[in-house]
């Protein structure tokens, strides 16, 4: 979008950025967009004097927003799993430090869930490393289907995934429907196996958990407790 005077144009005349300060006259906007086309926003030149842009400094704005769309997919792929699209550790770790510090602002109570595959070396050892693959992505779309959209969710590594949630008390519940949507995925997907996994579950201290790194430790300790109460069961 260019507009050289905004006084002059009928859209914008009587915009209050115009009437009244800063008293805008000048605007040129190049869109910002992802590498799957969304936009994410405008880089933008304002002035409070009229003013025209030539092709070269129209292609000079365009080659900004080409810079800073770049750095953007420079940032996503060194933040996000490419096999599953989650986030990495790296990400997670980014995004969980934003969201606790939120959720000790508001005092609201949050969870960390670690979910680690049990027996997933056997996967890739009697099918395959590409039925290995698809059973990660598997997970991930499971995990993604039974948190909310404002759940991190994250793959850490391996056959690690962590999510970090708030909720009201009814973490219970939340691993009920998870437990649901794997039983489900395992008789509907017809592989030569099941998904299986153990889960480990921690609920947000600020007391006691002064990072992610904090609450992913203890949720980790929690989750191999409930391995080894797998395999003592499954040795019976």
């Amino acid at each position: 979008m260019l507009i050289h005077n905004a006084l002059e144009d009928e859209r914008f005349h009587d915009n209050p950025l115009v009437s009244e300060a800063p008293h805008i006259r000048f605007y040129a906007g190049q869109p910002i967009r992802s590498a799957d086309g969304h936009a994410l926003g405008t880089l933008c030149l304002i002035d409070r004097e009229p003013r025209t842009l030539d092709n070269d400094d129209l292609a000079a704005l365009a080659d900004l927003a080409e810079m800073v769309e770049a750095e953007f997919r420079a940032l996503h792929d060194a933040s996000t799993d490419l096999l599953t699209g989650l986030s990495n550790r790296r990400g997670f770790h980014a995004i969980a430090e934003h969201l606790i510090a939120a959720f000790s602002r508001m005092d609201q109570p949050a969870s960390m869930v670690f979910v680690d595959l049990d027996r997933f070396k056997q996967i890739n050892d009697v099918h395959g490393h590409d039925e290995g693959d698809r059973a990660l992505v598997d997970t991930a779309n499971v995990l993604l289907s039974t948190f909310r959209c404002s759940d991190a969710v994250a793959r850490l590594g391996g056959d690690e995934f962590a999510i970090l949630c708030a909720h009201s008390g009814d973490v219970d519940g939340v691993l009920h429907r998870l437990n649901e949507a794997f039983d489900a995925h395992n008789k509907s997907a017809g592989r030569l196996y099941d998904i299986e996994y153990s889960t480990g579950v921690i609920a947000f201290d600020p007391q006691r958990h002064h990072s992610i790194g904090d609450l992913l430790k203890e949720a980790d300790m929690r989750m191999y407790d409930d391995k080894e109460r797998r395999r003592a069961t499954r040795a019976k």
